[in-house]
């Protein structure tokens, strides 16, 4: 085809996926995925820019592969493909956009100790948090622990509770509410820093819990269910704490 019907295709392309958005057939997330893969080529997306609401990413993302084109640094055709892939095939997409994402920092963990634990404590009964809210369905089963190491990692792209414990594989293990509690016991006053910092956990029963403070000396945890999709932006400084395996 000539150039002038790769420009139509191409624009034909953005306006199905457009529509498919609208009509809720293709998730907006998905899309800016595979286009910041395509842009992320020479790293003229900016991770500043992934805070923004999805629907301006989008636009934004789209702006500057059409510049990029535009400037002859990047060929119409390969961005058609990637907007076709979109139009047939959204999984397959996100899986390509997916493939260059690291979202921890996986090469500077910190390693702590964890003491044993009677199992007994929990959030609202330890008397550790300042403020205990979110979802606080727990299991019921509150078993003894052994002391063990945790590891700490940064968050170096702003994903979901999947995309972030994903990055650790699928033998990891689940916090209990008493080792949490023994966690922010042992090292809270070390490892907090002035202002907005927190600490990202992985509960057994299927939910993440969010140790944070802002501003002040004691702790307070925020529970959110790992399928609700929440995304843990970078600028609030997270930092994912595994048990180690």
């Amino acid at each position: 085809m000539g150039n002038d019907n790769v420009y139509a295709r191409l624009f034909k392309l953005w306006a199905m996926i457009c529509k498919m958005i609208l009509n809720k057939t293709r998730d907006p997330y998905d899309v800016v995925r595979a286009l910041a893969f395509e842009v992320d080529v020479t790293g003229d997306y900016r991770e500043d820019d992934r805070e923004t609401d999805v629907y301006e990413q989008l636009w934004k993302l789209w702006a500057l592969l059409c510049k990029k084109i535009w400037d002859q640094d990047r060929d119409p055709y390969d961005a058609v493909k990637v907007l076709q892939s979109i139009v047939d095939h959204p999984t397959e997409a996100t899986k390509i956009a997916e493939k260059s994402k690291e979202y921890l920092d996986l090469d500077h963990p910190f390693t702590v100790s964890v003491g044993a634990t009677d199992g007994t404590k929990t959030f609202a009964s330890s008397g550790v948090f300042e403020k205990v809210h979110g979802v606080t369905a727990f299991s019921k089963r509150r078993n003894p622990t052994l002391a063990t190491n945790a590891i700490l990692r940064d968050v170096a792209l702003s994903g979901t509770s999947a995309q972030l414990f994903g990055s650790l594989g699928k033998n990891r293990r689940p916090w209990q509410e008493s080792q949490v509690i023994a966690f922010c016991e042992e090292h809270w006053d070390t490892l907090r820093r002035n202002g907005y910092c927190s600490f990202l956990f992985e509960i057994s029963c299927g939910q993440v819990a969010c140790v944070y403070s802002d501003h002040g000396r004691r702790p307070s945890v925020y529970v959110e269910n790992s399928s609700d999709g929440y995304v843990w932006h970078i600028k609030y400084a997270h930092h994912v704490v595994s048990l180690e395996q």
